[in-house]
C-alpha cells in the first residue's frame, strides 16, 4: 500500500517480532482455539496495565464495518486521538486503510494477525508492532470482536538519537540558565553526539555546563557571539584557535526551551580534536 511499509502474517508471528505480549497473546489464542473458539472473556478483563494500556478493542457490525469500543491509555497517547465510538471506515488516513485490510480478513477467516507498519499518522512513533486476535462472545456463537494491542517498535527520536550519533559534526543539546535580564549565562548539557564527547572529553552520560568544556565555549568572546542577542535563528562564527591553529565553524540556535550547538572542524587532525 502506498506511504506505509508493512509486514504482515496470518496464523502465526512476524519473525523476529521483539513483543514478549504478542506471543503471549497469539499462544493464549492458539491454545484455546485447540479446543473452541476463543471468546472476549478469555482475554478481558485483563489484570496487567502493560497489556491493558497498549490495548484495543473493536466490534464487527451488521454492516460489515468496525466500530472502536476502547482504547488503552498509552495507545491513544501515542496515536494522539480518542476513536472510541468511531467506525474504522469513517477514520482517515492510509494507515487505517492498510489495517482494515488486516482486520477484515482476521474476521473472516477467524485467524489471528501479526503485522508491524509504519505510522506516518503521528510523528512520536516511527513504526508499530500489532496483534489482532478475533474473538468471539460465547464459544458457540455471537458477534465477533477484534483485540487489539500495539507496541512501538521504533520511537522517532531514538532513531534521530542513532542518525546524530552517526554524523562527523559535533552537536551539543542544551537546557540554557537565563540570567534575570534575559542573557544567557550558561547551558546544562542534555546530550553529546559521539562527535562532541570526542571533541570535548564529554562523558557518555554528561552532568556538566557547557562553558566548563576545555575549549571554545569558555571563551567569553565566543560565548557572547553565540548567545548575545538570543539565537533564535540559526547564527555561526568561525574560530582559529591561538594554540592548534585548528579552525571552527560553530553554529548556534535556540530551539523550543533547548539551546543546541553544532561544531565542525575544518582541517584539523584528530590529535588537534581531543581535548580532555
Amino acid at each position: 500500500m502506498d506511504g506505509v511499509f508493512h509486514r504482515e502474517v496470518f496464523g502465526g508471528l512476524i519473525e523476529g517480532s521483539t513483543s514478549p505480549v504478542a506471543r503471549h497473546l497469539f499462544a493464549k489464542w492458539s491454545d484455546i482455539r485447540r479446543v473452541r473458539a476463543p471468546t472476549y472473556g478469555d482475554f478481558l478483563p485483563e489484570s496487567s496495565p502493560r497489556v491493558t494500556e497498549n490495548m484495543m478493542v473493536l466490534a464487527e457490525t451488521e454492516a460489515g464495518d468496525f466500530v472502536y469500543l476502547s482504547m488503552g491509555s498509552s495507545s491513544m497517547r501515542l496515536v494522539g486521538r480518542d476513536l472510541t465510538g468511531r467506525l474504522v471506515s469513517a477514520v482517515d488516513g492510509v494507515v487505517i486503510r492498510y489495517v482494515e485490510t488486516i482486520y477484515r480478513k482476521a474476521c473472516a477467516d477467524f485467524t489471528p494477525a501479526h503485522c508491524i507498519f509504519s505510522a506516518n499518522f503521528r510523528e512520536v512513533v516511527d513504526l508499530w508492532e500489532r496483534i489482532v486476535l478475533p474473538v468471539q462472545a460465547s464459544p458457540a456463537a455471537g458477534p465477533k470482536f477484534l483485540i487489539l494491542h500495539s507496541e512501538p517498535v521504533n520511537f522517532r527520536a531514538d532513531m534521530l538519537e542513532r542518525a546524530l550519533e552517526t554524523i562527523d559534526n559535533a552537536i551539543i543539546c542544551t537546557r540554557p540558565t537565563v540570567e534575570t535580564g534575559g542573557r544567557i549565562a550558561d547551558a546544562w548539557i542534555a546530550f553529546a553526539n559521539r562527535a562532541a564527547r570526542k571533541l570535548f572529553g564529554i562523558a557518555d552520560r554528561p552532568d556538566q555546563l557547557t562553558r566548563s568544556l576545555p575549549f571554545l565555549f569558555c571563551e567569553n568572546e565566543i560565548w557572547s557571539s553565540l548567545t548575545e542577542p538570543r539565537p533564535d535563528e540559526p547564527r555561526t562564527i568561525f574560530h582559529r584557535h591561538p594554540k592548534t591553529q585548528a579552525e571552527y565553524m560553530i553554529s548556534s540556535r535556540l530551539a523550543g526551551d533547548h539551546l543546541i550547538f553544532s561544531v565542525v572542524s575544518m582541517g584539523a587532525s584528530d590529535s588537534d580534536l581531543v581535548w580532555v
